[in-house]
């Protein structure tokens, strides 16, 4: 490793070196694969760190100032300990790449900031915002700017255009398209981790508006790829933020109160409820001893007045209809767009994990997403064409196999906890002088706690039906098999997961019955214990005393 720093990086080698900048393109080279995966030697390379960026200042060679641009990608991507070993000299780094990108507009300089800003997915707060306020304070000039002048038809123009020109007129290959969308994937990595700083900039300085990322997401007419990025940074701007936040997706807790609140309404008003909830004093049931249901003054709840907010108050609706509709195509037309297909799956998975996407829409996308995996080319010919060194699009189609998984899991975890909230409040409502375990599994399988599959997949998945055994259509399973025995890690975790809850349904919902707990409000703190009683029987008339 000396030895070829000292020949790059003497001043006498290029007068005593023939053919100097060939053999020093092809040393940074070989430095760059001496340092991937193996930091030591990226570390031993930081402390020279200095001499590598006088070099790229200094050097008249194209050749050589790109090829110590990918040696200094090779030795910060994912290297946590360098990101954040120097802030001075990371600082003075940032400088030189945007003094560079000014020079000859060259996107690759861009490209290599936003290696700084992450490491492992995981955002550095520091070189985020050091780099996306020298962005907008000293060189605002390197930004395209965008316009949504008529018709929801974006203009663009940069660096080198100075007029403005329909985006759609592009494709990704034109310099000033392949500019803006490099430019773009550096203003997502800056906001991994929630970073409001860089987020606030971005959105008023660089002028990236929630209509301008869905005029450019929503247009079939703009290059793909770059739609993919704005869809991306879409998600770092406005749907991974504040006020959004992960929900719970199955509620071990309820409170007792909230089976008449907001939720329960906007279930009902999605899909109506078979029990009546009409009256405002809601009784306490008791299951023991064959007792009445008792009322009390203390137990009446009232109503909200709160009327959910209507599809025209909804800002998500547009971005919901979207991604339907973008999908449903997907899976007609058979277009290969993978990266914006990834990109939709992500934006529709984030949307799924804060609560955007309501019952009726995961009812109709699990049926497209399902379809999805049954279009999906097998997953051994894919990984047999890397290893021969074809192309094959593999890196992007196991990310969309793993996404698609991802969204399965949450949807079936998101469905049984609503028909618990539907089933809970049949609990509630029931006003039988005495309800025996005969009462409570009717209630039960009103609601497809007791049937052997998910109702979501009887009703929403037309290449899914039941056989006579009860067996799930055997080529999703062969599928998600496959993702099991050829997938990376991660994607057979998921796989395993929707496996197990396909075909342990039944052991899964009483298992989640008999962890769940029913509470009280403060103001009937009086009535915890009679409560706590109906809801621990109501769990033995499920449970039958053991869980399946």
């Amino acid at each position: 490793m000396s030895v070829l720093v000292y020949i790059v990086t003497s001043p006498e080698s290029p007068k005593r070196i023939t053919n100097y900048g060939e053999i020093a393109a092809a040393v940074y080279h070989l430095l760059a694969i001496l340092v991937t995966a193996y930091p030591k030697n990226s570390a031993f390379l930081f402390e020279r760190i200095s001499l590598l960026t006088e070099q790229l200042i200094q050097s008249e060679s194209q050749r050589i100032v790109d090829s110590i641009v990918d040696l200094l990608y090779s030795m910060f991507q994912n290297n946590r300990e360098i990101l954040t070993g120097n802030s001075k000299i990371n600082s003075e780094l940032i400088e030189t790449m945007f003094q560079l990108a000014k020079r000859d507009t060259n996107s690759r300089y861009i490209k290599f900031l936003s290696v700084l800003c992450t490491s492992d997915g995981i955002g550095i707060p520091e070189n985020q915002a050091e780099i996306i306020h020298r962005f907008s304070e000293h060189h605002l000039d390197l930004v395209c700017k965008t316009q949504i002048i008529r018709d929801n038809e974006v203009y663009i123009s940069g660096p080198d255009q100075p007029a403005f020109v329909p985006m759609s007129e592009l494709n990704i290959k034109s310099p000033l398209l392949h500019f803006h969308h490099i430019t773009l994937h550096l203003f997502a990595e800056t906001c991994i981790g929630r970073n409001y700083e860089c987020m606030d900039i971005i959105k008023s300085k660089f002028a990236i508006s929630w209509e301008l990322c869905l005029a450019c997401l929503q247009s079939d007419k703009i290059d793909p790829s770059l739609r993919a990025k704005y869809c991306d940074l879409f998600v770092r701007l406005y749907v991974d933020t504040t006020p959004q936040h992960p929900i719970g997706l199955i509620h071990y807790v309820r409170l007792w109160n909230d089976l008449d609140g907001e939720q329960l309404r906007r279930f009902q008003a999605e899909k109506p409820a078979t029990v009546d909830t009409s009256n405002e004093t809601t009784p306490l049931v008791h299951l023991d001893e064959g007792k009445s249901p008792k009322k009390d003054r203390k137990s009446t709840i009232k109503k909200e007045t709160k009327v959910p907010k209507s599809s025209k108050s909804d800002k998500w609706a547009p971005i919901r209809q979207f991604v339907l509709d973008f999908l449903n195509q997907y899976v007609e037309t058979g277009e290969r767009e993978a990266k914006l297909a990834y990109s939709i799956l992500e934006l529709l998975h984030n949307m799924i994990m804060f609560g955007i996407v309501h019952r009726a829409d995961i009812e109709s996308t699990f049926g497209v997403i399902c379809t999805l995996i049954d279009q999906q080319p097998p997953l051994h010919t894919l990984i047999e064409n890397e290893r021969a060194g074809r192309p094959s699009g593999g890196t992007t189609s196991k990310k969309i196999r793993r996404e698609i998984c991802y969204i399965v899991d949450m949807i079936l975890d998101r469905t049984l906890d609503e028909r618990m909230t539907v089933f809970l409040q049949a609990f509630k409502a029931n006003e039988n002088s005495n309800l025996g375990i005969m009462e409570m599994q009717q209630i039960e399988q009103e609601v497809g706690l007791t049937t052997k599959g998910w109702n979501i997949f009887e009703n929403s998945i037309p290449i899914q039906k039941r056989t006579e055994t009860g067996k799930y259509d055997d080529r999703i399973i062969s599928h998600l098999l496959e993702y099991v025995i050829y997938g990376d890690t991660q994607l057979k975790l998921a796989a395993y997961q929707i496996i197990y809850k396909l075909y342990g349904t039944k052991r899964m919902t009483r298992k989640f019955v008999d962890q769940s707990n029913m509470v009280v409000s403060e103001e009937m703190q009086n009535f915890y214990v009679s409560v706590r009683k109906d809801y621990n029987e109501l769990k033995k008339a499920l449970l039958g005393g053991n869980i399946a």
